[in-house]
């Protein structure tokens, strides 16, 4: 195995674990939004060959959005308490 192939399967391996643990947390500590993003993940996933460029860009777009509208909701919920 080459060597530039060789260091792709380990970061792989490495994001793809430490994405897991943390879903895995999620289920246990907040089953509810755990089983949505499970459902959201896998419809990705069924559709993905349906993409457009231009609908990746936007659903990325979306989700960044979205990560962003509740970090600040944590932060100033934290910041009040």
């Amino acid at each position: 195995m080459g060597l530039k192939k060789r260091h792709i399967e380990q970061n792989w391996s490495q994001i793809h674990g430490e994405a897991t643990n943390r879903l895995n947390e999620l289920h246990e500590n907040n089953t509810l939004v755990a089983g949505e993003f499970d459902k959201f993940i896998n419809a990705m996933a069924s559709w993905n060959n349906c993409f457009t460029v231009k609908q990746s860009i936007q659903l990325a777009s979306d989700l960044i959005k979205l990560k962003e509208k509740w970090t600040n909701k944590f932060k100033n919920e934290r910041n009040d308490n």
